[in-house]
């Protein structure tokens, strides 16, 4: 089984966010050498705590500086962007360095709501598109027999992945022949991630499935709790069942007070994997041989960048001994 990691480029205490950067160029160069099959890095706006604004930027930096690892978006929040321009990103990307470009999409908004406005302020209200036909227009501009495709043209695109938690983002990237990322570091439940992934198994034959899971190897189980036991996520949901999940009660106070509209937060601690090498690795081989996943992207959220170093390195040796099915 393949494993690669999605980085979200935190910010350590006392540290800047040129710091996290340049934490992501070195993490990118380390998986690479360790033999991570793929480096993929996120989008979040208006965040005090990660630097990771714009991932084809950061991407086109990490492909120049290194040779063989896929880089990828973990992922290009679709709603706030035209499909065509995105679609054109990813083709320049793909062409300075073919076959090791990913393109990943979500659906969230990836910030509070006035970032959204700042994104979107030129998008009338009443020609929005939805992110279902935006993914569409996305795969169409990629395709050479569209009446507009995306240049420069590539014979063989990107491929596109959509990131989702729920049964329903799995059948939209099957129904537009997408790959799939299951976001665990969202929601783990085990009931879920088997109804998503049977989902999408019973609509696309060829396409991935990929199960991307927060997790920490530390040097004991006592190490890995007591570094991650801090580890929240708070849910804003509101009056209609719409909800977002953010990572500190004052994102979560500030996304319900700019919404303007009712809504509860529901706190939660990040269920995370953490433990020692062997007790992960105990973890992953059961969920792995209980849901029929291709490839692992792990996601390590603490700050502290010398050990999310050696945990990625520790998870490395899992593959080098193929312990992982």
């Amino acid at each position: 089984m393949k494993f690669g990691i999605l980085d979200q480029s935190p910010i350590e205490i006392g540290g800047s966010s040129s710091d996290a950067l340049k934490q992501s160029v070195h993490l990118a160069k380390t998986a690479e050498s360790l033999g991570y099959e793929r480096f993929w890095v996120s989008e979040h706006h208006g965040s005090e705590q990660l630097a990771g604004t714009s991932p084809e930027v950061l991407m086109s930096y990490l492909l120049a500086h290194t040779n063989t690892i896929r880089v990828g978006s973990g992922g290009v929040m679709l709603q706030h962007y035209s499909p065509y321009k995105v679609a054109e990103n990813f083709n320049v990307l793909d062409a300075l360095a073919p076959g090791r470009v990913d393109v990943g999409v979500g659906k969230a908004p990836g910030g509070l709501p006035i970032t959204t406005q700042a994104l979107q302020i030129e998008q009338q209200e009443e020609k929005k598109q939805s992110f279902d036909k935006k993914l569409s227009l996305l795969h169409q501009y990629f395709d050479e027999r569209s009446s507009l495709r995306a240049e420069p043209y590539r014979s063989t695109p990107p491929p596109v992945y959509v990131l989702g938690a729920s049964v329903e983002s799995a059948q939209l990237a099957a129904r537009t022949g997408s790959s799939f990322v299951f976001a665990g570091f969202i929601n783990q439940s085990r009931e879920l991630l088997k109804a998503a992934v049977n989902a999408y198994r019973e609509l696309s034959k060829t396409g991935l499935v990929i199960l991307a899971l927060p997790i920490y190897v530390g040097e004991s189980d006592e190490e890995a709790t007591a570094e991650t036991n801090d580890l929240w996520h708070y849910r804003v949901i509101f009056d209609d069942g719409s909800k977002v999940t953010v990572t500190s009660r004052e994102q979560a106070e500030l996304f319900g007070s700019q919404e303007k509209r009712p809504f509860r937060i529901e706190a939660d601690k990040l269920p995370i994997i953490a433990g020692s090498a062997l007790t992960v690795q105990q973890t992953l081989e059961e969920i792995t041989s209980d849901v029929g996943i291709d490839e692992l992207i792990f996601h390590t959220p603490i700050r502290n960048f010398r050990k999310r170093i050696r945990s990625y390195e520790q998870l490395s040796r899992l593959f080098e001994k193929e312990e992982v099915e």
